[in-house]
């Protein structure tokens, strides 16, 4: 499940490109567009009901769940992956903030129980300092002694957010390769 960081229509990330590259990768890609009319409380419970439905789709292996999300969608996966035991992989790109939600999920490190690749671009800082919120996470997720990777790529352009906002082979191949690796079939 791919979650996206934006809202039609300026989305954040590109979900209609993720999820194929999710489906091209071997897996089956489904990504919900987050709704501007409920909270965060209303998002991550949206969320939930999408990993739910997913998981009762008679293709989908329930046994082979990941959650990725980017920015907001990083926040929402994160915070997905201290609630849901049936997730095996979680991919966070440039987690957002939300208001300070992220710091408070942060002791909930402890409950996750899938692998986390956390991922960010050197110069993530515009908006919020992504670079330092990624490295909360993962310190966060070791501390808990939890398996997680983080990658910061070099800087891109004069927006490192912007790095996601298409798939690209500069983190792609790290997102597949991290997929393919805690998902495999039994």
């Amino acid at each position: 499940i791919y979650l996206h960081g934006g809202l039609p229509p300026k989305v954040g990330g590109d979900p209609a490109a993720t999820a194929k590259a999710i489906t091209r990768a071997g897996f089956i890609g489904f990504a919900p567009v987050r709704r501007n009319s409920v909270s965060l409380q209303g998002n991550i419970q949206d969320v939930i009901a999408a990993i739910s439905y997913v998981s009762g789709l008679k293709n989908v292996d329930k046994d082979r769940l990941a959650v990725i999300g980017f920015s907001r969608g990083g926040l929402l996966a994160f915070m997905a992956s201290t609630r849901r035991r049936d997730i095996k992989a979680v991919v966070l790109m440039a987690p957002a903030p939300g208001n300070g939600a992220l710091a408070r999920f942060l002791p909930l490190a402890k409950n996750v129980t899938a692998p986390t690749l956390i991922l960010g671009a050197g110069n993530d800082k515009r908006q919020a300092d992504h670079v330092s919120l990624s490295q909360q996470v993962n310190t966060a997720l070791k501390n808990a002694r939890k398996e997680t990777r983080l990658i910061i790529y070099p800087p891109y352009g004069r927006d490192g957010h912007l790095l996601f906002f298409q798939v690209r082979q500069t983190y792609w191949r790290d997102v597949e390769k991290f997929l393919k690796s805690h998902l495999a079939p039994a």
